[in-house]
């Protein structure tokens, strides 16, 4: 997982065991990682370092670290020494003894002679029948033999082909059994500069924010006013809310497009069924309460619908989710047949016309959810494993992650993320129009984009991502101000979403698929 640090990548088979409740001990992990480092002599400035820039032979030895960080009874390497330098493949095949001299049983498939020489037994297999078989002490031209399929008497028979299928990839993998973890080592100091590196790249949007308040300030004497600056909160929380169902979503490597669609036919379906049949509605009348909650079932399941799609059928994301979008955007103008929604109970308004300290509840909600959201994906197992499964899900899975589990929980999640900013629009604007949510996904994705979100998967910060969504707040308020044409708002988020997508391939270095 090149995107992740070395001490991510080294931990990643551990993490439930380095802390309670699923949270990882900071300490703990890199104390492991560094302990794994200096055992199988990896060359980095320390664990915060990613491995994106280490060299193939140590990136390699990472792959080993992760591996044997859990202690495994039987470790499974293929082709472990492929395309690294000859000192890097002497570390690790005396790692390999050394795993095994600890009692681990140690598998081997590769096609290096000598990564088999240490072996006890080799055996020489096409498709997947032995063919052949080699007690230790084997001479290279027995072996050689073997695999071209000449009979040297090691059981081939008469017209076989044992010639071995090509191109195995590498991947160490094991199976784990709980065991004593290590002394906890202080941390390297030499990752200072690494995580100062770090903290500035999160940080990026706060002077283009700070220049843009200043900036209305001296565009508009009531732009710093606290009125003012409150309805720039009140009127970018439904959008938060958004942009953290989809940041999640982009995190894992995936898309989902009908986020904008649920934001309407979640609260939509509430509406309808809480009125009567006189005010549009179903003529269900339930209560308050129970239409809340059906507004978040409703979101869980059309994120789940995706999450199958896109997970368990192997869809295509984003033409399944731009599928969905259109889909529920159908829907809700047929449900609601075309009319504005009015009439509902004050709770559907409660999120935005209640407040605390003269804020918004949809401010504070929209504030601890990216709080909370946050220190999950820094310090939950499962946050990190959303990172991982972005970076390299292949990866992720020999690493013991359940991806498809995973994955398919970020859609739901997603959904009634989404459906929660639904309920936040509805209060903020006070009605349920037939439009609603239409074309916000344009300015979800420009505020993750510009918020460092990677499109690639496995990079971005909850922190980053809401100062996106700040800063498309204040530039939106500021327009406003200026007395600018609304139309010419959406050709500016357009142009954002450009300059933040070349400032990330000239800051990365990375060509974006």
């Amino acid at each position: 997982m090149s995107g992740m640090s070395i001490g991510d990548n080294a931990t990643m088979s551990v993490l439930g065991r380095l802390g309670r409740y699923g949270f990882v001990g900071t300490e703990r992990k890199r104390g492991l990682a560094a302990q794994l480092i200096d055992r199988l002599d990896i060359h980095t400035e320390g664990p915060d370092q990613p491995v994106s820039d280490l060299s193939g032979g140590n990136a390699q030895k990472v792959v080993m670290a992760r591996a044997l960080a859990s202690d495994p009874r039987l470790l499974v390497l293929i082709n472990p020494t492929a395309g690294v330098d000859v000192k890097s493949k002497e570390s690790l095949l005396a790692r390999m003894d050394s795993a095994r001299e600890d009692g681990t049983a140690v598998l081997v498939v590769s096609d290096e002679l000598d990564d088999l020489r240490r072996c006890d037994r080799v055996l020489v297999l096409f498709h997947g029948r032995v063919v052949a078989e080699h007690a230790a002490g084997w001479h290279d031209h027995e072996l050689i033999a073997s695999i071209e399929g000449v009979d040297h008497g090691h059981g081939i028979s008469p017209g076989d082909d044992p010639r071995t299928p090509a191109d195995q990839s590498a991947a160490p993998v094991s199976e784990t059994k709980a065991g004593p973890l290590s002394p906890v080592r202080a941390p390297d100091p030499r990752t200072a500069k690494t995580v100062l590196l770090r903290r500035a790249r999160e940080l990026a949007l706060v002077p283009a924010l700070l220049l843009l308040l200043v900036l209305g300030a001296v565009v508009n004497d009531s732009f710093l006013t606290e009125r003012n600056l409150i309805s720039i909160l009140g009127a970018s929380a439904a959008l938060a809310m958004v942009v953290l169902a989809e940041s999640l979503v982009l995190i894992t490597g995936k898309f989902d497009l009908s986020l904008e669609s649920v934001v309407g036919i979640a609260p939509a379906v509430g509406a309808l069924l809480v009125l009567p049949a006189a005010q549009s509605g179903w003529g269900t009348e339930f209560p308050a309460a129970l239409a809340l909650l059906a507004i978040l079932v409703v979101g869980a399941v059309i994120g789940a619908f995706n999450g199958i799609l896109v997970v368990k059928l192997k869809l295509n994301a984003f033409i399944v989710t731009l599928a969905m979008l259109i889909i529920l955007r159908g829907l809700l103008v047929g449900a609601t047949k075309g009319k504005t929604l009015f009439g509902m109970p004050d709770a559907f308004f409660t999120l935005a016309t209640t407040t605390f300290l003269r804020v918004p509840m949809s401010v504070w909600l929209a504030a601890i959810a990216f709080g909370v959201t946050g220190l999950v994906l820094r310090y939950h197992r499962v946050g990190r494993a959303l990172y991982a499964i972005g970076g390299n899900a292949d990866a992720a899975r020999a690493a013991g992650i359940r991806v498809e589990r995973v994955m398919l929980g970020v859609f739901v999640v997603a959904g009634v993320l989404a459906s929660v900013g639904g309920i936040m629009q509805t209060g903020y604007v006070g009605a349920i129009s037939a439009n609603q949510g239409n074309n916000m996904i344009f300015t979800v994705f420009a505020a993750a984009v510009i918020g460092g979100i990677s499109l690639d998967g496995g990079k971005g910060t909850m922190f980053g991502a809401l100062t996106g969504v700040l800063l498309l707040g204040v530039v939106q308020n500021l327009l406003t101000l200026a007395q600018v044409p609304s139309f010419w708002i959406q050709a500016i988020y357009g142009g954002i979403i450009l300059v933040a997508l070349m400032i990330a391939r000239v800051t990365t270095g990375r060509a974006q698929d």
